[in-house]
């Protein structure tokens, strides 16, 4: 999302700044009164040596895996509840190089979408270009020289031997 305006509103007769926010490629716009901004989070986009800082996490090696699922769940949670960008990037690597696109629980997957679309977001605007092209950028980096994990198998039950 860019600031595309700051709109002056009249809300029970007290004049109030809005920052007009949009997202282009959703045709969304947002308004955020001008001094709740840094109470929501709302954040200069990132600079070029930002961009290259996240970079930089996504291409570093991966973390010591967590033993068992739902503390690296939690662990994975914490990281993107920080709202820092290089916290989102660990998130995304880690993902990607333990499950690949494809990850099989319905956590892993929104953690991965929940940090993937706000880092492309940001990315696409620090950089000026699609978000599809600033999420292909991340996914390289996160990847770069790591074999992308093969599906996995979606049940672990055994199927009782069929008859001949």
């Amino acid at each position: 999302m860019r600031i595309s305006a700051v709109v002056t509103r009249t809300v029970r007769d007290r004049v109030v700044d809005y920052l007009e926010l949009e997202q282009p490629e959703h045709e969304l716009h947002v308004w955020v009164p001008v001094p709740s901004a840094a109470t929501i989070g709302l954040r200069a986009v990132m600079t070029r040596a930002q961009v290259d800082e996240v970079l930089a996490v996504l291409h570093d090696e991966s973390l010591p895996p967590e033993n068992g699922w739902s503390r690296r769940i939690k662990d994975y949670s914490l990281r993107l509840q920080s709202g820092l960008p290089t916290e989102r990037a660990v998130v995304m690597r880690e993902i990607l190089r333990h499950c690949g696109h494809n990850a099989s629980g319905t956590a892993e997957r929104d953690l991965l979408r929940s940090a993937r679309e706000v880092l492309s977001s940001e990315l696409s605007v620090a950089l000026g270009v699609t978000e599809d092209a600033a999420a292909a950028l991340l996914e390289e980096a996160a990847l770069d020289g790591h074999e992308t994990p093969a599906p996995r198998p979606r049940s672990h039950r055994r199927t009782a031997p069929t008859a001949a």
